[in-house]
């Protein structure tokens, strides 16, 4: 059963974005990275992130650059470790 909250189309297309970027780059990008991609600032990005974790869709590490992974089925892991 699926208990997570549906997404917005901003959170949705970051979450898109955090997850071909750390496929592509082997690390997470960082919140200037994800504001340049979407066109806004950081404290914007910011907002939506932390509502992406509220949700269960990320967890990071509290003051810890690129430490952003996705979760999947309450699991997280990083894409260099999921084939």
């Amino acid at each position: 059963m699926n208990t997570r909250k549906t997404l917005t189309e901003k959170q949705a297309a970051v979450l898109q974005y955090i997850a071909d970027y750390t496929e592509e780059h082997g690390m997470a990008p960082s919140m200037i990275d994800i504001a340049k991609e979407r066109d806004t600032n950081v404290p914007n990005i910011q907002h939506v992130i932390v509502a992406l974790e509220r949700k269960g869709y990320i967890s990071r590490e509290f003051k810890k650059s690129r430490s952003i992974k996705i979760i999947e089925e309450g699991k997280a892991y990083s894409y260099e470790e999921v084939e």
